[in-house]
């Protein structure tokens, strides 16, 4: 059986293979002139369009020479290894091409939730997709595939939506919705659009809501949490939703006064900062905004940056009742 590096070589290699097979000669043109090539989609591209240099591979801890200052996130959701390819025209590279795999689907379902944006758009990709001016991604089983490019046109739009096609028909077929359950927590009411994120460690939780190097919520593959913005008023930002379902109430009541001594040794050095807290729920009021965190049972769920209490409040009380 194909180890999975070199699994995801042969799946880059048939790309590759497709880009060169695919090329036809229009009739009454020279070699030299005017060619298309199909992907599986059937579009045309200009002969031109190659792969520029062998396939790159990278496993475990020897993406930081491939990302270096981002393979930290990958790592806290669950990397394992990634193959990568450039494509271009001539001898100009304009196309990224790169496969992750991850640790289950669950892993790829989050590195695609948090590097999906909600200003991106929907594409019907895999088991998920999105796209914007400049890229698309997608994941499918316990693959993730980012394709990126250094300008935007109609025809690079074309050839990175046919490369990522190729790709998803020769990846395994999905199984199970790799979605967490926690998802169906998050109410549906004022939440935006593709905004859910499935967070596995302190930097998923940063990058939609700075609160701390430390890992206050005890944040694991094992003890993930979902994020979800809201548009709780017209007029103010969006606030962010974190729910968290721990193993027990004893685990789930360790964070709740983790975050309690945390919250007040952070009152006690901003001024104008006030701080209340009680068994079972704390807020916390800064020129921020308003963060109010709710423990009950075997969940913590926190709102940050709201503009009063009250809303906050009812936002974590539908989240209670769901769960």
């Amino acid at each position: 059986m194909l180890s999975w590096a070199r699994y995801l070589f042969w799946l880059l290699l048939q790309v590759n293979i497709l880009i060169g097979c695919g090329v036809k000669e229009k009739a009454g043109e020279k070699e030299e002139g005017l060619q298309y090539l199909d992907l599986l989609s059937g579009a045309a591209f200009p002969t031109g369009w190659q792969a520029l240099d062998t396939v790159k591979l990278y496993k475990g801890r020897e993406l930081y020479q491939f990302i270096n200052g981002g393979a930290d996130l990958y790592l806290e959701y669950g990397f394992r290894e990634a193959a990568t390819r450039a494509f271009g025209t001539g001898d100009q590279a304009s196309v990224f091409v790169t496969l992750y795999r991850m640790a289950d689907p669950e892993a790829a379902f989050g590195i695609f939730s948090v590097t999906r944006r909600p200003d991106h758009q929907p594409l019907a990709l895999g088991s998920g997709g999105s796209q914007w001016p400049y890229g698309l991604i997608f994941y499918q089983g316990e693959f993730f595939v980012e394709i990126q490019a250094l300008e935007t046109s109609t025809e690079i739009k074309s050839v990175m939506e046919d490369l990522a096609r190729s790709i998803e028909a020769r990846l395994p077929a999905p199984g199970q919705s790799p979605q967490p359950e926690l998802l169906n927590l998050l109410p549906e009411e004022a939440l935006l659009p593709h905004s859910e994120v499935l967070v596995r460690g302190v930097l998923g939780l940063n990058s939609r809501r700075y609160l701390s190097d430390e890992n206050l919520y005890a944040l694991s593959d094992r003890t993930p949490g979902v994020l979800g913005s809201y548009q709780l008023q017209e007029d103010a930002q969006p606030v962010v939703l974190l729910v968290v379902n721990y193993p027990d109430n004893a685990r789930a009541q360790s964070v709740y006064s983790a975050l309690k001594t945390f919250y007040l040794q952070r009152a006690s050095t901003r001024q104008g900062a006030e701080f209340r807290a009680g068994s079972e729920k704390l807020c916390y009021r800064d020129a921020r905004g308003v963060d109010v965190i709710s423990f009950q049972g075997s969940m913590v769920v926190s709102v940050f940056g709201a503009a009063d209490e009250s809303g906050a409040s009812e936002l974590i009380a539908e989240v209670l009742r769901r769960g």
